[in-house]
């Protein structure tokens, strides 16, 4: 495996809060009010009437394809590597069903607030809320796996943290409809995710390097000691 794919996930953790932003200028841009982060779910920004909606969803599925290049590569990483290394490629697993979630989602659009509720609509609330728990899930399978590498307890105990954190941050989500803060413990909840994503993509790639790098100096040191022993 290239080591590089590992790095598909710092650039999707990096793109997330971009293409939100963004969505939100495009949003207040085209509309009569301006778009609210803290009020407003992300969901809107790709609604059925959103302004610039097939923009933003077009950049979406991009973040997505990145996704599930990481979940792939974090899958190939942890394969053969025994009872541990299943739980890596478990949350290998997962990032790629998050990210076809994603597409699904945005096959999906949520109803414009204030109509009436559509089964499009629902089914949009439903793959939301199963992002929510599949983004937790492999949060918690990671940290399992790193928890198991050598150099990686720091990595594990982020992710325990991001597991926690989700949960928090899912469970004011509930509840931010009436505190009128939807929109910001949703970005909370997704940025916990998107955090985790990028830090452990980026330990990961160093790791790997570091590795490939020793084996690297033990076969050249191997090489020469069997030349000198030839040699004598």
């Amino acid at each position: 495996m290239d080591r590089r794919w590992l790095l598909c996930g710092l650039v999707a953790a990096l793109m997330a809060p971009m293409v939100v932003l963004w969505g939100g200028v495009q949003w207040t841009a085209h509309a009569p009010r301006a778009f609210n982060h803290v009020t407003q779910t992300i969901s809107e920004l790709v609604a059925r009437d959103a302004p610039g909606r097939a923009a933003v969803s077009a950049l979406f599925v991009i973040y997505n394809g990145l996704l599930a290049a990481f979940g792939l590569a974090l899958r190939d990483l942890a394969g053969g590597q025994g009872p541990a290394g299943g739980h890596g490629e478990q949350a290998g697993d997962r990032v790629v069903a998050l990210a076809a979630l994603g597409v699904l989602l945005l096959a999906a659009p949520m109803d414009p607030v204030g109509a009436p509720r559509s089964p499009i609509g629902l089914v949009h609330t439903s793959i939301a809320g199963m992002m929510a728990v599949v983004a937790t899930g492999a949060a918690l399978s990671g940290g399992r796996w790193l928890g198991h590498e050598p150099g990686m307890a720091a990595y594990a105990r982020l992710s325990q943290a991001t597991v926690a954190l989700m949960i928090l941050f899912g469970a004011l989500t509930l509840a931010g409809s009436w505190l009128e803060l939807l929109g910001l413990m949703e970005r909370l909840l997704t940025g916990a995710f998107e955090v985790w994503l990028g830090v452990v993509a980026v330990g990961l790639y160093r790791a790997v390097g570091e590795t490939r790098a020793g084996e690297g100096a033990r076969e050249q040191a191997a090489h020469g000691r069997s030349q000198v022993a030839d040699g004598g």
